[in-house]
């Protein structure tokens, strides 16, 4: 339930991870390699919050992007010698049904367990999270991304609001597909099944704000948030 992890980029080194593919080279050329392999790469700092710092690597027909914009090759390398304290991982396509709302970011699911037991846990509130073209690659609230109410029991998604000039409000169609914001998302019974037995896996952890991809076979979790809010 985990996205595949290809490389660790730190002080002026190149690691390979456990999901490295055999051949890949610890350095540039590496993470050059693997992303024509790949096709898409995500690139996120080890530690970061907000979605600062996080880039999506593309390459079509030869042409190299970063965050959806074009650069020269020359570019791209430059901008991969810059990097420090990052992790290059799978980048996660979502569930059809979801991308309909908008395809430019992962738009991702936020699951509160509380486990105060240890062997207890409670699927506690969940939030969908859509992008828009303010967010670009990412889909935070906090820098223009949309918010939408999960109902736990069924996994139906409703009064989706957004932020704007500091305040809360309606946004019950996206402003930039004009999809109605609302539905049940897929796989639900599975997201929140395996959660809570994940949870419960590991009783030393009280808390858990998981960050979920619903994709087209299932889900794979981004992140556990110690700490979570809507941004």
């Amino acid at each position: 339930y985990l996205p595949k992890y290809f490389l660790h980029i730190n002080s002026g080194r190149i690691y390979c991870l456990p999901d490295c593919p055999l051949g890949i080279k610890e350095n540039i050329d590496g993470i050059i390699s693997l992303l024509i392999e790949q096709k898409n790469l995500a690139l996120k700092l080890v530690a970061g919050s907000l979605g600062e710092g996080f880039y999506k690597l593309s390459v079509d027909s030869g042409s190299f992007y970063v965050n959806g914009k074009e650069v020269q090759e020359s570019i791209m390398l430059k901008f991969l010698k810059k990097l420090d304290g990052y992790i290059v991982t799978e980048y996660l396509t979502s569930h059809e049904y979801v991308r309909k709302i908008y395809a430019g970011a992962p738009n991702t699911l936020r699951v509160m367990v509380i486990n105060e037991t240890g062997s207890n846990p409670i699927l506690a509130n969940a939030f969908m999270r859509f992008g828009t073209h303010y967010t670009g690659v990412v889909d935070n609230v906090s820098v223009g991304g949309i918010c939408a109410i999960v109902n736990v029991e069924n996994g139906q998604f409703y009064n989706p609001v957004q932020f704007v000039n500091h305040k809360i409000v309606d946004c019950k169609v996206h402003p930039d597909t004009k999809e109605v914001i609302s539905g049940v998302l897929p796989h639900w019974n599975l997201i929140k099944n395996t959660l809570l037995e994940i949870s419960r896996y590991i009783p030393q952890i009280k808390y858990f704000g998981y960050d979920v991809v619903i994709t087209e076979v299932g889900f794979k979790i981004l992140e556990i948030n110690s700490l979570q809010d809507i941004k």
